[in-house]
C-alpha cells in the first residue's frame, strides 16, 4: 500500500464459521495487509458466517465509521480479533 491507501483505516470483520473465505485464505489476506503496513482493525465473531457477520456486528461497524467520519466516540474494542484466526496462510498452488 502506498500514498493515502497506506493510512486509510480498514475494518475487517470475520465470522468464525465463514466457509466462503476459509481461515487459511483469511490468514493470507491478513498477512499481506500487515506486510503492507495497513491501518487495520479486526473484529471476529466465532458463531458468524460470511453472510451473517454484518447482521451480527453491524452496529459495531456503524459506530466505527461514525468515530472516524463524524467525531463520535469510538466503540469499545471487539472482544476477539485476528488472534482467533490461527490457521496458516493457504498459499495457492503455482499455475504451471
Amino acid at each position: 500500500l502506498t500514498g493515502i491507501a497506506a493510512t486509510t483505516p480498514i475494518l475487517l470483520m470475520y465470522g468464525g464459521k465463514d466457509t466462503t473465505i476459509p481461515p487459511g485464505r483469511m490468514k493470507c489476506g491478513l498477512d499481506y495487509l500487515h506486510k503492507d503496513g495497513a491501518t487495520l482493525s479486526v473484529c471476529t465473531e466465532a458463531e458468524a458466517t460470511h453472510g451473517t457477520i454484518i447482521n451480527t456486528r453491524g452496529d459495531y461497524a456503524a459506530d466505527w465509521i461514525a468515530s472516524l467520519t463524524l467525531g463520535a466516540a469510538p466503540p469499545a474494542a471487539c472482544a476477539t480479533g485476528e488472534e482467533t484466526i490461527t490457521a496458516t496462510c493457504a498459499t495457492p498452488p503455482p499455475n504451471d
